[in-house]
């Protein structure tokens, strides 16, 4: 049996159906509402068609819009009289991108950062992201930043270089890889941990590597159970439970050798759980995964806010 990942899942013809509400940007308080639109907005980054992703964002209340795609690295920017959200594309093969990553950081000003992030990043930065974000900016307007699995990474890691000059209203990310080494983590949250959030779901096992010690997560993690329930109640580090921030190097090491084996466990020796693969692969996949969970929240709150209304 061949290992599902995220692009073979994915219903491509589905990327704008999705619930938009521009209206819960408007203010930057983490809602379910708030989500739904940031996950729409980065299942929109997965869309292949330009024209499609445009009309989507003008039907969405966005005044402008640009489509960037340069070396692999995907996504799109979308203007208007107040605001710019910015999503980018995640890994379209989750199992053979896992396959291929390596730990190598890079120094950079703010600690050290996985290289290959950095260099996907670098591909669009100078052309595409920095004018964009330099002229909202510039005009007052405050930024959403999103994206799925490598698109997380990404969004971090744009909200790191522009530190000192962008006005961050909201960073949503899910099933994000770890970004950076501790020293990385540590600056991240001091200046945005309030207005990151970054979404885990279940046994999503992109959220777990590259390895520690050498990646730390960034705040504010939102983990989702088995039944897509928030367990807002856990310690950023649980000892022992699904969603364990980091796995091992060695854990990660055995990972890329049995990807192939859909009964491979993570680990047989022991710093974290027995798990097996395809579930993990699963829990990531963001059509199949985090989109039903963002939506099911969503709806609650709106039946609920309609209900103490009556």
């Amino acid at each position: 049996m061949q290992l599902n990942d995220a692009s073979t899942s994915r219903m491509t013809d589905t990327y704008w159906e999705h619930e938009f509400d521009k209206e819960s940007l408007i203010g930057s308080d983490l809602s379910h509402r708030t989500a739904l639109s940031m996950g729409s907005a980065s299942s929109l980054a997965y869309c292949t068609d330009e024209k499609t992703i445009t009309a989507t964002l003008s039907d969405w209340g966005m005044s402008s819009s640009v489509v960037f795609d340069c070396k692999d690295t995907s996504g799109f920017i979308a203007v208007d009289d107040e605001l710019i959200i910015l999503a980018f594309r995640g890994t379209e093969s989750v199992v053979d991108w896992i396959r291929n990553l390596k730990i190598r950081q890079i120094e950079v000003p703010y600690g050290k950062v996985h290289s290959g992030f950095s260099e996907a990043l670098d591909a669009v930065w100078t052309d595409s992201i920095e004018p964009a974000l330099r002229a909202g900016a510039a005009s007052g307007k405050r930024a959403w930043v999103t994206g799925h699995s490598l698109g997380g990474a990404l969004a971090i890691m744009t909200c790191a270089r522009a530190i000192r000059w962008l006005q961050v209203a909201g960073i949503y990310t899910f099933g994000q890889p770890l970004v950076g080494n501790r020293v990385f983590a540590d600056r991240f949250n001091r200046a945005f941990g309030s207005s990151s959030h970054r979404f885990v779901n279940h046994r999503d096992i992109v959220a777990r590597i590259p390895p520690a010690p050498f990646y730390a997560h960034v705040e504010h993690r939102i983990l989702f159970d088995c039944d897509g329930e928030v367990l807002d109640d856990l310690p950023i580090k649980p000892k022992g439970l699904l969603g364990s921030e980091a796995m091992s190097e060695e854990d990660f090491a055995y990972l890329q050798s049995n990807l192939e084996s859909t009964n491979v466990g993570l680990c047989p020796r022991g710093s974290m759980p027995k798990l097996a693969v395809p579930e993990g692969i699963r829990d990531h996949d963001l059509e199949q995964g985090y989109m039903p969970i963002l939506r099911r929240h969503a709806k609650e709150v709106e039946r609920s806010s309609a209900q103490s209304h009556r």
